[in-house]
């Protein structure tokens, strides 16, 4: 768990130790110390730190990082201690609040899921990660409405649940927003990206195609997983229109064919390592358009489904645009059907200082500052 160390944060200088009481050290740290000490801790150990020190005996009921976590085979004990803590807690605002139910999850546990999350929305949580777990996707936790109202939340993690929206969404303060394997469709995630209007990173595991339309974004991850159970012709599109976004990565596995589409005039840094087996025809026009469209980013990394279709472009002398490239990574294997498209690459990259290549079949970086040299060694 990742949380800011505490501005107040003071050494203490050593005491004298008392020969007739020894010294609490542990009494002696300010409560913002041992409430950071408190954030690594799951909740059912952070109650049992009442018996180290007097002063900490009702210290946790202050702290704002709240992680519950059960062991499985314990849903009915685990969910009476969260109520319990819950109960007894006295602080006024909760900074982080973690449910890592992904070992125990049943689907009667919903009611007290949407509790648990309204108790946290109650406290003007900041940052809400919430994981669970499915056996199937009906099984899966259907996201309370009032969660979609939660106007604190800064930075939110939702994994494995269903997401309905019957309103709109009121993230006024969202910076960040992590969604894997979420059940939602392009309805909702427009909701989610007029109701963010600070949202500035975006991380996506998702099975959907989809378009994404926003002026705040500065950061997009997406990874796909989608799926042609059926052995049936469908089409899947990705269409992204963020003026300022700086960094984009799309990786993963879809089988079916894949179109993409981009209007991403401030990208910097875009990472591309996703591929379409069975459908190895990434479409030359459609790269190339691609291309077209990212020319001025600085750093790039390609996968070999991208390199091979920039070799398929050689071949068919379809030209390639020039590029502003500064750094060029390329994850592939060796081989001359790869080759001819990390040529071009360097052809249409005239600024290029740096080039990394990291052949997938020893897993061996090749990096070099004079990429002259390294072109000269694969003629050779």
């Amino acid at each position: 768990m990742e949380n800011d160390f505490p501005s107040d944060f003071e050494l203490y200088e050593s005491q004298e130790l008392n020969s007739s009481e020894p010294l609490d050290r542990l009494s002696e740290l300010p409560d913002s110390v041992v409430h950071f000490i408190f954030s690594f801790l799951p909740m059912d150990y952070v109650v049992r730190t009442t018996i180290l020190s007097k002063r900490w005996k009702d210290l946790w009921t202050f702290v704002p990082y709240i992680y519950f976590q059960p062991k499985e085979g314990e849903l009915d004990k685990f969910t009476n201690f969260v109520n319990r803590t819950l109960m007894l807690w006295k602080g006024k605002k909760i900074q982080k609040f973690t449910i890592d139910f992904k070992d125990v999850y049943e689907p009667s546990s919903c009611t007290d899921l949407n509790l648990w999350v309204r108790f946290a929305l109650e406290h003007e949580v900041e940052e809400l990660d919430l994981d669970y777990f499915f056996v199937t996707l009906d099984d899966r936790y259907w996201m309370t409405q009032r969660l979609f109202s939660g106007s604190s939340i800064k930075k939110l993690r939702i994994m494995d649940c269903n997401m309905e929206v019957s309103g709109k969404i009121h993230w006024d303060q969202l910076k960040s927003l992590t969604i894997n394997t979420v059940r939602w469709g392009q309805d909702e995630i427009d909701k989610v990206l007029s109701g963010s209007p600070q949202l500035e990173i975006l991380i996506m595991y998702t099975s959907e195609k989809m378009s994404i339309h926003s002026g705040s974004l500065k950061k997009l991850f997406i990874h796909f997983d989608l799926h042609n159970h059926f052995g049936e012709e469908i089409d899947s599109a990705l269409e992204i229109w963020t003026p300022n976004l700086q960094v984009l990565e799309i990786s993963g596995r879809l089988y079916c064919k894949f179109f993409l589409q981009v209007n991403v005039p401030s990208l910097v840094e875009a990472t591309l390592h996703f591929s379409t087996p069975g459908y190895d025809d990434l479409e030359m026009v459609m790269v190339r358009d691609f291309f077209q469209s990212i020319h001025h980013v600085e750093k790039l990394s390609l996968g070999s489904h991208f390199i091979k279709e920039l070799s398929a472009m050689e071949k068919n002398d379809l030209p390639s645009p020039p590029l502003n490239l500064k750094r060029l990574s390329v994850d592939t294997y060796i081989g001359k059907d790869v080759l001819a498209g990390i040529l071009n690459l360097l052809e249409i990259s005239p600024d290029l200082s740096i080039l990394e290549i990291m052949d997938l079949r020893s897993y061996e970086v090749i990096k070099t500052k004079t990429y002259s040299i390294l072109v000269s060694s694969f003629v050779a």
